[in-house]
């Protein structure tokens, strides 16, 4: 027993250093602002899943969409009765389309699905599964760039004549450009030799030439197709590198918010539900919003607001960047990652990308 003595004296000790005994103060339940809308994503819990680790329904070592379907009763059995899932709201896929890198961040196909997960029959499966359970899908999207090895950039560098050939940024010459976080170069020639293509992060991902109509009205066709399958959302990738204007002029343009703004206006003239949130690894005050104006602030908004990005959740903490002053309105222009907990509803928890992003395990044991 003298063990135990010893250990409640120490416990003691400790206790008075703490305080001098003085009661411990109440915990006061955290508070929760209004919501900016009705709209279905204030409140809701997004779970990020990389199909590729989340659940390998045939054994060869790859998660896939089948493997998705079989787990979503743990993700939500669609009855709120039950405290046996984690009652999530929505799945954000990373990206599922065709890519011959294991994150998929470089696309071959906007309209097909990765082989490695299935086939855009399971996809269509995967759609009306979750919407049985009343679990929204949010698609990875990447307007940016392609891969390399997509038909239009093997199109593109045959010819100056070829049929896509300003459908990526071209010169005759290396400008010389950084990244515009870095020294890395971003103008590079296919094979050594020839003119020379613009990359904002590597050689392998070509990025598109959003000042070309043709590229602007496929972007509008690819969100189109997913749109009436069925999703009900995109979280957009890279979004402040869609325009360029010179060597450290290579983000948040201007343009790139009109682009961004006309891209969304067609997403939510299809769905008016439907939500978009964009990537931007900013600072607050460097955000700006639709319109050309100027706003310290990432605001986000409902079905009202304008520009390119949405807010789909509320957080139980608001960070400044994510506060909305009277009639402002513009685009929440950064990365959630959003995480559930058992037992229960639980609530989105987003970070502004350029401070703090969580990545949750999306691996189901």
């Amino acid at each position: 027993m003298r063990p135990l003595l010893c250990l409640a004296l120490v416990a003691l000790v400790a206790l008075a250093a703490c305080g001098g005994g003085a009661p411990a103060p109440s915990l006061v339940p955290a508070a929760r602002a209004a919501a900016l809308s009705a709209e279905w994503w204030n409140g809701a819990v997004v779970y990020e899943v990389f199909v590729r680790s989340f659940r390998d329904s045939d054994g060869d070592g790859k998660g896939d969409l089948a493997g998705l379907i079989s787990k979503l009763d743990y993700l939500n059995d669609g009855d709120p009765a039950t405290a046996t899932d984690l009652g999530i709201d929505a799945i954000w896929l990373m990206p599922i389309h065709p890519s011959p890198s294991y994150h998929g961040y470089d696309v071959t196909d906007y309209d097909g699905v990765n082989p490695d997960y299935g086939s855009s029959a399971t996809m269509d499966t995967l759609i009306a599964e979750c919407h049985k359970r009343g679990i929204k899908v949010i698609l990875d999207f990447v307007p940016n760039h392609t891969s390399i090895q997509h038909p239009w950039f093997v199109d593109s560098a045959t010819s100056v004549t070829s049929s896509h050939r300003d459908w990526y940024v071209w010169t005759p010459t290396n400008p010389g450009w950084t990244q515009p976080w870095g020294t890395g170069p971003t103008w590079y020639q296919v094979s050594g030799s020839g003119p020379w293509y613009y990359v904002v992060f590597w050689s392998g991902m070509p990025d598109l030439n959003w000042r070309n109509a043709a590229v602007r009205a496929e972007m509008d066709g690819i969100a189109g197709h997913w749109l009436t399958r069925g999703v009900d959302g995109f979280r957009l990738d890279a979004v402040r590198y869609l325009i360029e204007e010179g060597p450290g002029l290579q983000q948040d343009r201007p343009e790139t918010h009109t682009c961004l703004g006309n891209w969304t206006a067609g997403v939510l003239a299809a769905n008016p539900h439907a939500m978009v949130v964009g990537e931007s690894w900013a600072d607050c005050d460097r955000a700006s919003v639709g319109g050309g104006r100027e706003h310290p602030r990432l605001a986000a908004h409902g079905s009202d607001g304008d520009g390119a990005g949405r807010a789909q959740s509320r957080r139980e903490h608001r960070h400044p960047c994510l506060e909305r002053r009277g009639d402002d309105r513009g685009p929440l222009a950064h990365g959630h990652r959003g995480g559930a907990r058992g037992g229960g509803r639980g609530r989105l928890v987003g970070d502004t990308a350029a401070l703090r992003q969580r990545n949750l395990a999306t691996s189901v044991r």
